[in-house]
């Protein structure tokens, strides 16, 4: 219905009931802020409007400066928008150093465990070889000279290893024996 067709008394009643539409609905560059502000002064309940001219006045300015205005309910992701926008430079900043660590921290982390896996396998390697090397030597000579305990002397582990298996041949000679044992081997 046409609002000249429509009695005064209804046309004010509705506008006392009805909440105001959003002033983005009309013109798109009110949206955000501007909207709440604008709904905060058209409020019905004089209490949640605004208290005088300097409290828009300062709203307004807050708005102009890319600060949160009393007029927008505050959440969280509402202030760090606001945040972002007035530190635009200093936000990219350290949201590109806070994923360079990220990104540290995840190739250091791969890193290390691909070192630990080859670590780990040649050890293995080293210890197969000194066990096959130590059984050749068994099987050749039937007893085993102090040259098998030397082929990595830095490798307590796999000295360790040969001189049990040897024990178990029965083919150690005392005086080697006496050198694993001077050695900290045992």
């Amino acid at each position: 219905m046409v609002m000249a067709q429509r009695p005064m008394h209804q046309i004010l009643c509705d506008q006392v009931k009805l909440d105001p539409p959003q002033p983005s609905s009309r013109e798109p560059l009110l949206k955000g802020d501007l909207d709440w502000i604008i709904l905060k002064t058209l409020e019905k309940d004089p209490a949640r409007r605004y208290g005088n001219a300097g409290d828009l006045a300062d709203d307004l300015r807050c708005y102009l400066h890319d600060q949160p205005v009393r007029a927008c309910p505050r959440s969280k992701g509402y202030l760090i928008r606001k945040f972002v926008r007035r530190h635009r430079v200093g936000a990219a900043a350290g949201l590109s150093v806070a994923l360079a660590v990220l990104a540290r921290c995840i190739t250091s982390t791969v890193l290390y465990f691909e070192a630990e896996e080859s670590r780990v396998a040649a050890q293995k390697a080293s210890s197969v070889s000194d066990e096959r090397m130590a059984g050749k030597l068994i099987e050749l000579t039937g007893c085993v000279s102090s040259l098998a305990l030397h082929t990595d002397p830095d490798n307590g582990i796999v000295a360790i290893s040969l001189l049990i298996l040897i024990e178990h041949e029965h083919c150690i000679q005392p005086s080697l024996a006496e050198t694993a044992a001077t050695a900290g081997w045992r």
